[in-house]
């Protein structure tokens, strides 16, 4: 039908509908936290990263990585946001 390889026809048309859902239940989000930001990092890296190893693209692996650290950094964030202040 078309001349594109499924593989990368469905990745880029997943991605797209997935960033958009995300965004819209992220503007639905009741709480905002300042530890969405490096969610929203790992997200847009997971999800470029996913587009490009379908492609056959070797920068996907590096962009996996950031993922992997920005998923790390926003779970500490996440983490110490939750703590209850100290107090001196």
């Amino acid at each position: 039908m078309v001349k594109w390889p499924a593989a990368e026809l469905f990745s880029i048309l997943g991605g797209a509908s997935t960033v958009v859902f995300y965004i819209l239940f992220n503007r639905a989000a009741v709480v905002k936290r300042k530890s969405a930001y490096p969610r929203h990092v790992a997200f847009l890296a997971l999800v470029t990263a996913i587009v490009l190893k379908s492609f056959g693209l070797s920068a996907g692996s590096y962009v996996m990585l950031v993922a992997l650290v920005a998923v790390l950094v926003w779970f500490v964030w996440s983490v110490l946001e939750e703590l209850p202040p100290s107090e001196d």
